[in-house]
């Protein structure tokens, strides 16, 4: 390795790990530190996930969990060598800051306004300027619910206590019908996504509700940084074991300084060019990614400013002892349209929370 990327390395408080042929060939103090053990010359494929050793792109951004610690790891791809840097998730919710009656309290507020809302609402037939200001108090209250679930879901995932409930689900009409009604809410201001796969279905062992969750997530970023005449793909293919979910658009791209900490917590909240500007609390693709590592997946990011925006999730189809239980057979249920909603608030203009859209 070149003595000038060693001085890299070595300047670097990161861990930051050399690969060769898929072997360890040069690792940094810091590295040394993290993972204990490793020395030159030892096979990658003994301590790195599968998916940070096969990504192809030149650069990309990946969450892993190493050594039971949690790390976003960024890449650089040349040929055979292959650069890579791990930096921990922190534990930004820790030290009791959100109690259980923390939440409970926040909840119950916002369930409080949402029936205050419902109530003016019922009352406004014949008073369309009072309709007008449910509609903007109901998109608040949408957006508001947003942040509080994403915040107790990151809460959840800390503390091993998110509800977790897989069942066999055809992942192609469950991308289909929930892309098809995203883009029917969205078309007229925004880009419209596209759903293609090879696949006439592809049944995998999922919690749909997280999985639908991390989907919108996931389309209302790049519908946010994607000019209405640019283009938002998702695509499901079959690749071993494993669906892998890839959403590319033509938008923003996300500059370097957000990709590094794309999946810390609270990390991109601020800014104009963030990806989770009044939405959701710059917890989005944390959750994201904690949620295909809940089912055993990983969440890859690929992205340049001004070129777009490149994601693959990775789902395997099957889990250890699952049992052959079947999720309905259309997976949009009537309170998706509320999730929808819930994900889709920072989009979406106050004249879809009309109650018509919530009937």
């Amino acid at each position: 390795m070149d003595e000038t990327l060693k001085s890299v390395f070595a300047l670097n408080r990161d861990a930051m790990l050399a690969l060769q042929d898929g072997v360890l060939v040069y690792m940094n103090s810091a590295a040394e530190t993290c993972f204990p053990g490793l020395a030159a010359g030892k096979g990658a494929a003994a301590f790195l996930p599968a998916h940070i050793l096969e990504e192809t792109a030149e650069q990309f951004v990946a969450s892993a969990v190493i050594c039971n610690m949690d790390y976003t790891v960024r890449g650089f791809v040349n040929g055979t060598l292959r650069l890579l840097s791990f930096i921990p998730q922190g534990s930004e919710t820790g030290n009791g800051l959100l109690s259980d009656g923390l939440m409970a309290g926040m909840l119950s507020t916002l369930f409080n306004l949402e029936l205050s809302v419902d109530c003016i609402a019922a009352q406004a037939a014949e008073m369309p300027l009072t309709e007008e200001y449910a509609r903007i108090l109901r998109h608040s209250c949408f957006s508001l619910k947003r942040q509080l679930t994403n915040l107790n879901l990151a809460r959840q995932f800390e503390t091993h206590s998110v509800y977790f409930h897989p069942l066999q689900t055809d992942l192609v009409s469950l991308c289909a019908d929930l892309t098809e009604t995203v883009c029917a809410l969205t078309k007229d201001k925004h880009a419209m996504p596209r759903f293609s796969t090879p696949e006439a279905q592809l049944y995998a062992s999922v919690d749909a509700e997280l999985v639908k969750r991390l989907l919108l997530n996931l389309l209302s970023n790049s519908l946010r940084h994607t000019p209405p005449e640019g283009e938002v793909r998702l695509r499901l293919t079959r690749s071993e074991e494993n669906a892998v979910l890839s959403l590319d658009d033509s938008g923003d791209g996300i500059p370097e300084d957000v990709l590094r900490n794309v999946f810390s917590r609270y990390e991109t909240r601020l800014g104009g060019r963030n990806l989770s500007c009044g939405a959701g609390g710059g917890l989005g693709l944390s959750v994201a990614s904690s949620i295909a590592k809940l089912h055993g997946g990983a969440l890859v990011i690929e992205s340049r400013e001004g070129q777009g925006t490149s994601v693959r999730v990775m789902l395997p189809l099957e889990r250890s002892g699952q049992s052959a239980l079947n999720a309905p057979l259309h997976p949009l249920a009537p309170n998706d349209m509320d999730l929808i909603l819930t994900e889709l608030s920072g989009l979406l203009d106050n004249r879809f929370y009309a109650q018509k859209y919530l009937d």
